[in-house]
């Protein structure tokens, strides 16, 4: 399944597919600026070692001072994605375990922009999947809300992405207030909270002229080949959007911003795709084959030829298999390689 930009609607976890984003609805070329620094990086130009708190708004603002509008055409991106359970998620041995998967990933698409998030439930919840679907349903239709598909030079996420991030987290805040007062019906908010509605956010921003790379929590990111792992933390324990519903609590930190004209390629993922990445050197379970980098996501046209593909390699790779040992000829099993969920979203320029 592929849609055009600007359709509004979305792709969920469940249909994993390509996207093609091409021109806005009203069928006018989109723009990026043509000059501006990058707060995200050093004055050297390679990626900063820390990402710029969300609540720092006057330090990223300063972009938007001679902004120009530029127009590029954004028809030449491509987007796919896939979620795969964990292997201890499906069993412990010759014990079926069947618990869910936790992860939840969506795009959508409105009025010339692109957002993508990758959500992961806290592996200690018991229906922690409920909230991540939940945010992942619902957080890209809170970030397109305020973004205009043409507007002036200056417009959407630059220079605001901080205040927009923080605006779209009180009002995710809201909404799982909400859903916990009714799931909850009377019990404890913080046992509805640990139960049903921990999880972390990465995402993404792909508006006319910027884009953006923010998250709540761990995980991956690579904006064109550069990026990293976003934690671990302390204990395994990241810090859940949902603890702003107990305590004061940390915003989204923004990972990276740049033109839209300049972006090449793009990969978020939940913290699955971290081990996924140090898993590289190993070979597929009952196979020769290399696993290799992350970077196989984003190059390799096979992802995006087939809507399915992502997620049929996540399978393999968390699949078991045999392998017959060099020096007695037995076989020996060998494990899936993914302990944990593991959820990516790839998009890059079409070739």
């Amino acid at each position: 399944m592929q849609d055009r930009i600007g359709d509004g609607r979305e792709s969920p976890a469940a249909t994993p597919c390509t996207l093609a984003i091409g021109p806005g609805p009203t069928g006018k070329t989109l723009g990026t600026p043509a000059t501006g620094p990058d707060p995200a990086r050093t004055p050297t130009g390679t990626a900063a070692p820390h990402a710029t708190p969300a609540g720092d708004v006057a330090a990223l603002a300063a972009t938007r001072a001679g902004c120009n509008a530029r127009r590029v055409a954004l028809d030449d991106f491509e987007i796919v994605g896939g979620t795969i359970p964990g292997r201890d998620h499906v069993g412990a041995g010759r014990l079926l375990v069947g618990r869910n998967n936790q992860d939840a990933f969506t795009w959508r698409t409105d009025r010339g922009s692109l957002v993508a998030v990758a959500c992961d439930g806290c592996g200690s919840g018991a229906k922690s999947e409920f909230g991540a679907a939940f945010a992942a349903a619902l957080v890209p239709r809170l970030l397109l809300a305020p973004l205009p598909g043409d507007g002036p030079p200056g417009a959407g996420p630059l220079g605001g992405a901080p205040a927009v991030l923080e605006a779209v987290r009180r009002d995710l805040l809201g909404h799982l207030r909400a859903l916990a007062e009714l799931i909850g019906a009377g019990d404890d908010l913080a046992e509805v909270i640990s139960e049903y509605l921990l999880f972390t956010i990465v995402g993404t921003v792909v508006a006319p002229r910027e884009t953006v790379v923010f998250a709540l929590g761990d995980g991956v990111w690579f904006v064109n080949g550069a990026g990293g792992r976003i934690g671990p933390f302390p204990d395994n324990a990241p810090p859940y959007v949902a603890y702003g519903l107990l305590r004061p609590a940390e915003g989204f930190t923004v990972l990276q911003r740049l033109a839209t004209r300049d972006l090449d390629s793009l990969l978020i993922g939940t913290d699955g795709a971290a081990e996924l990445a140090e898993a590289a050197h190993r070979t597929v379970p009952g196979t020769v084959e290399r696993v290799g980098p992350l970077a196989r996501f984003w190059r390799e046209d096979r992802f995006f030829r087939n809507p399915d593909a992502v997620r049929r390699r996540l399978a393999l790779l968390n699949s078991p298999g045999w392998r017959r040992d060099p020096l007695t000829g037995r076989l020996a099993p060998e494990s899936a390689l993914l302990r944990d969920d593991t959820t990516l979203i790839a998009l890059r320029r079409r070739r």
